[in-house]
């Protein structure tokens, strides 16, 4: 993140699940900050009003350890966040500063081709590049759950719509159920 003109910045972190981001579909006026238990955490800066700095914040504490091979972490989830801080307006009036977000961590690529009567879905590892077969994939429209499909040796699957349709609310989830991955989404 880049900051300037202030004296600390206040990093808001939770989990968050799929139900706030499918209410968050659902209608955009739900934003799923408002109902999550953030931790707080201060970061002093104390940056001048001529000083503007880029500083990495780690988000991997608030992810879910997995070890799919038994040795080697991956870490996973998703992760609401917000950045806020006082800040000096050009007139030098203080004034909150905020900038929420939604993080996610996964090992999972998922590509999908969507028509007006169907769905078609790709999911494969980005850590190798190999196609994933077995993986589960869920789409919802709003918060309305929708076809299922699992995919092939190919990493390939389709989803037959209920009606023909294209709406901007759809949401397709892939699970990962192979064993030691802990159960990733994307």
């Amino acid at each position: 993140y880049r900051y300037g003109n202030m004296k600390e910045v206040r990093v808001e972190v939770a989990p968050i699940g799929l139900d706030a981001i499918l209410a968050f579909l659902e209608n955009y006026k739900n934003d799923p900050h408002k109902k999550l238990n953030f931790k707080k955490i201060p970061l002093p800066v104390n940056a001048g009003p001529e000083h503007v700095f880029t500083r990495q914040f780690d988000f991997s504490s608030f992810l879910n350890v997995n070890r799919p091979d038994g040795k080697n972490e991956k870490k996973t989830g998703w992760i609401a966040y917000r950045f806020e801080g006082d800040v000096l307006d050009w007139e030098g009036n203080k004034e909150k500063a905020s900038f929420p977000g939604i993080l996610q961590s996964t090992d999972l690529g998922l590509t999908v081709r969507e028509s007006p009567f169907a769905a078609h879905v790709w999911v494969h590892s980005l850590s190798s590049g190999e196609a994933l077969p077995g993986t589960l994939v869920r789409q919802y429209d709003g918060s309305t759950k929708g076809g299922t499909c699992e995919t092939d040796k190919n990493g390939y699957c389709r989803i037959e719509k209920a009606s023909p349709s294209l709406g901007d609310k759809t949401l397709y989830l892939a699970l990962d159920r192979r064993a030691g991955h802990g159960g990733d989404m994307a």
